[in-house]
């Protein structure tokens, strides 16, 4: 009977099984990113920097792109657009930064998940094909107002306050120029029009991303413009 019970258990002092569900990849080089991040390390540096940009500036030439990850190991990436004569993909530095490598999963392959910088691809095909949106003042102006009366708005102007006034920012240096990147496009486009088709979402909706992100420019230059009427803003 004692033999016959052992057999079904298996042997009484073999190992149990070692689960390594948790030892994902992701996982292990976030962690990984974490450490260099606290030990010091500098993210980027403008040597390499300037070399990604040098390589784009000669990717049709170039059949692949070599970068470094955070650890000093060369990373080479295959380029798409070596010797392509009319790209409408061009290639470009996507910057990533501390949380986007330790709070979310990459869609990169797990070789650029210690990247502070990878290339990435942009369809330009549509670029071209730009207009103007009908009415687009009296559609900004709509959402600018919307902006204006949100909640997040006051808030945004109160942290701003805390930041350039409450902390005396502004009584030992005078801000001459706001200049802002990535707002977004206004324009419109065939692009938009196939979007809109597909999504049955108004151009209106389609750019209101963009349109906020001029609004909140707008935020800032009023707020800066009480203590110095003369600030600029290019957006």
């Amino acid at each position: 009977m004692a033999a016959g019970k052992q057999d079904k258990q298996g042997p009484v002092n073999s190992p149990a099984q070692v689960l390594d569900y948790g030892c994902k990849p992701w996982r292990l080089s976030s962690q990984r990113v974490a450490d260099l991040y606290h030990s010091g390390i500098a993210f980027w540096s403008k040597v390499e920097l300037d070399d990604i940009e040098r390589q784009l500036e000669q990717s049709f030439h170039l059949e692949v792109f070599t970068l470094r990850d955070l650890e000093g190991k060369q990373i080479r990436i295959k380029n798409p657009g070596f010797q392509v004569e009319r790209p409408i993909w061009r290639p470009y530095v996507k910057h990533q930064g501390y949380w986007s490598l330790v709070l979310c999963e990459p869609e990169s392959p797990a070789e650029l998940h210690k990247c502070s910088y990878i290339v990435d691809w942009r369809n330009t095909a549509a670029d071209g094909f730009k207009h103007k949106i009908k009415n687009w003042q009296e559609l900004f102006e709509i959402r600018r107002q919307l902006w204006k009366t949100s909640i997040t708005c006051n808030l945004f102007k109160v942290e701003l306050s805390k930041l350039l006034f409450e902390s005396q920012y502004l009584r030992t240096r005078k801000i001459t120029k706001i200049i802002c990147f990535g707002l977004g496009d206004l324009a419109g486009g065939a692009h938009l029009e196939i979007y809109k088709s597909k999504r049955e979402n108004s151009i209106d909706q389609i750019t209101s991303g963009p349109m906020t992100q001029h609004a909140m420019a707008f935020t800032v230059a009023e707020e800066i413009r009480r203590y110095n009427p003369g600030v600029r803003l290019i957006a």
